[in-house]
């Protein structure tokens, strides 16, 4: 008896554990995901209009 609810308390312990991190991580995960991608398209748009600005300067 006292093992089983030793066991479970453990296993209440991890999920408690393992929520937290969740909770703590996946902003972040979610935040640097999104600024990164929009980093990358800011790049990639700018050096669209840079291609475009050559383009336009030879013709």
């Amino acid at each position: 008896m006292l093992q089983t609810t030793l066991v479970s308390c453990l296993l209440e312990t991890l999920r408690l554990v393992s929520v937290a991190l969740l909770v703590i991580w996946l902003p972040r995960r979610l935040i640097s995901f999104i600024t990164g991608r929009s980093c990358r398209l800011v790049l990639l748009f700018n050096t669209a209009l840079t291609e475009i600005a050559i383009i336009f300067t030879k013709l």
